[in-house]
């Protein structure tokens, strides 16, 4: 029988990124084999439900000077600031490629494993499986933000990722389409949603209407609105409660990380960047919200120095949030309505999740007309999920449209850096440190 080699088991909680992804497979490794052991390993959210965070580092939420920049933990994050096209050196390990790996490597483990394990449920194997399925899906949609063109420019693209559906790290490394990338997703996710559970006791753990959740933000990025439209409108039709910002308390922090909002938690991959009070907000997105906007209020705070930082995560924490919430599903939805017509039905979407955003007393929008229903949900979506890793993807499906392109630029040390419209600098490449490793 084929030997597979797991690199951690509970220890990996107390274990750091780095050392995982540098230690070395040892046949005194056990592999898990109860129910118990393998629930442990989906548990450890705090390694799992993280997502790529360069999509926040190379859009257009924030600044930094250049003491800001020289800060930073390392100097591939103060290349990719300005959008250099090779910013990796030969040895950096970047978390964004590697953690998500690291999950997709613990679900597979699942996924062989859990048919050997004697004396399961039904229920207990059906949430397990169900559970890694949704994972891996979750990580191949993170790297295919980051690493891939968007999905229109796969077909005529040669950019490719690391395709592993077995735990077995002695397979050779197989690089692949990204076309087949999604349809390994769709695949995960479709077998998922048969398998999961309808609720949860805990928010870290996937349930049918986050796959729901998840499909609809797939394929808003995918800009097929007809799909995106079903599987938001699946999400909404589930029980769920938007908060009303009007009883959030004004601090730092305000938001609880297990808020009604949450269908799924998850974080960003945490840097220097996410936490240092010299990544402030980028003034244009500052400006854009209205003087009775909660979100002003409870989205940013302002400093000592004069920065303007982000400090309203739904994380409870500095980290940010990168999971699945409602209020991010119902601006799919509005979005999608407007793009196939519907104006009163996305309008609707759209005030349904204002009115629980302005101070009391807003009146909501009145609109009739298409185009200005799409400009006005645009705007809303960069203002209500600033920094949550959803932006980039945004510009990458906007700037295809002349209507929405968007040019950025960024000042270092007196140069101006400038990201265009569909510029394949939205296509970070892949680490040479990891293609060295595959190649041996």
């Amino acid at each position: 029988m084929k030997k597979i080699i797991i690199i951690y088991i509970l220890a990996i909680i107390c274990t750091s990124c780095d050392d995982f992804l540098d230690a070395k497979p040892t046949k005194d490794i056990v592999t898990p084999n109860t129910e118990q052991a393998l629930r442990a390993l989906l548990d450890n959210a705090e390694s799992l439900n993280r997502l790529p965070s360069i999509s926040v580092l190379c859009s257009d939420e924030f600044i930094t000077n250049d003491a800001g920049l020289r800060v930073y933990s390392s100097q591939w994050l103060r290349e990719l600031y300005i959008w250099n096209p090779s910013p990796f050196g030969p040895d950096e390990f970047i978390a964004d490629w590697s953690s998500p790996y690291q999950t997709i490597f613990t679900a597979n483990v699942i996924l062989e494993e859990l048919p050997k394990i004697q004396g399961l449920s039904t229920e207990a194997f059906n949430d397990l499986k169900g559970s890694a399925l949704f994972l891996r899906a979750l990580s191949y949609y993170g790297l295919s933000q980051i690493f891939l063109p968007t999905y229109s420019e796969l077909q005529s693209s040669d950019a490719k990722l690391v395709l592993r559906t077995s735990p077995n790290i002695n397979q050779p490394i197989n690089y692949v389409n990204g076309v087949e990338i999604y349809n390994q997703i769709f695949s995960d996710l479709e077998e998922a949603f048969e398998l999961l559970p309808e609720v949860s006791q805990y928010p870290t753990r996937p349930v049918k209407n986050a796959v729901n959740a998840l499909l609809a933000r797939i394929y808003l990025s995918m800009e097929d609105y007809d799909n995106a439209l079903t599987y938001a409108n699946r999400t909404l039709s589930e029980d769920h409660m938007l908060m009303d910002y009007n009883e959030i308390p004004v601090r730092i922090l305000p938001f609880q990380n297990f808020n009604s909002e949450v269908i799924l938690y998850a974080e960003l991959i945490n840097y220097t960047f996410t936490a240092v009070l010299t990544s402030q907000v980028e003034p244009s997105l500052l400006a854009s919200y209205a003087t009775n906007d909660l979100r002003s209020k409870l989205f940013f705070t302002l400093r000592p120095n004069g920065f303007t930082n982000f400090t309203g995560n739904y994380t409870q924490i500095f980290r940010h949030f990168g999971g699945l919430a409602y209020n991010e599903v119902y601006l799919i939805a509005a979005e999608a309505e407007a793009r196939v017509g519907s104006v009163n039905e996305g309008l609707n979407y759209l005030n349904q999740l204002l009115i629980n955003r302005y101070e009391s007393g807003w009146e909501p929008y009145q609109i009739n007309n298409r185009e200005e229903l799409l400009n006005l949900v645009l705007a809303e979506r960069r203002k209500e999920l600033a920094f949550r890793g959803t932006r980039w993807s945004d510009l990458r499906r906007l700037n295809k449209d002349p209507r929405f392109q968007k040019t950025i630029t960024r000042i270092v040390e007196g140069e101006e850096y400038r990201l265009e419209p569909n510029s394949p600098k939205y296509v970070i490449p892949i680490p040479p440190r990891e293609l060295a490793f595959d190649a041996n």
